[in-house]
């Protein structure tokens, strides 16, 4: 679960340059534990990506400015602790989330956005979309993931991938 996560979310998560403070001598550096205490159906990945989602949205950063040491070493780093200059991560609000199809046999397949259980002991493959709407409302694919089950016609992956953007399009759906 942690590699799948790191891997199809860490590159998207947030632009790293951002982060930086000073360069070369302070940067950000966020860590996200995720702690899953029971599951009872659904895509696990699904539920992790928008709670990692939630708290990078939630994250506010104290306001600090670096000053050039007096005696021309490493820089100091004031911290303004007044809550009300701190600020969020920037471009946190649009941080990826995971989306999982199930496919299901059928004369034609049957995609399921949110599977329960029995939903997915019945699909023949089940396929992860990461979302980024970090360049525009409409939401991009940045990533693909097929997960266990059997292999996937490649002539199924347009299908996929359209019923992913159409069903988070939507102007009523948000992340």
């Amino acid at each position: 679960l942690e590699s799948t996560l790191s891997s199809l979310l860490l590159p998207h998560l947030v632009e790293t340059e951002r982060l930086c403070v000073s360069p070369n001598y302070f940067v950000w550096k966020l860590s996200v534990d995720v702690l899953v205490i029971a599951s009872s159906g659904g895509s696990l990945l699904d539920a992790c990506s928008r709670c990692i989602h939630q708290a990078i949205r939630n994250t506010v950063l104290p306001k600090l400015t670096c000053e050039p040491s007096p005696d021309g070493g490493n820089p100091i780093l004031q911290i303004d602790a007044d809550i009300k200059s701190a600020y969020h991560i920037p471009g946190s609000d649009k941080a990826p989330i995971i989306a999982t199809i199930s496919l299901l046999n059928s004369t034609s397949p049957v995609l399921i956005l949110d599977a329960t259980k029995e939903e997915e002991a019945c699909a023949f493959a089940q396929v992860h979309v990461v979302l980024d709407r970090s360049s525009s409302d409409v939401p991009m694919i940045c990533a693909l993931h097929k997960a266990a089950g059997r292999s996937l016609p490649f002539s199924l992956l347009q299908d996929v991938t359209s019923f992913v953007l159409q069903s988070f399009s939507q102007d009523d759906y948000t992340f």
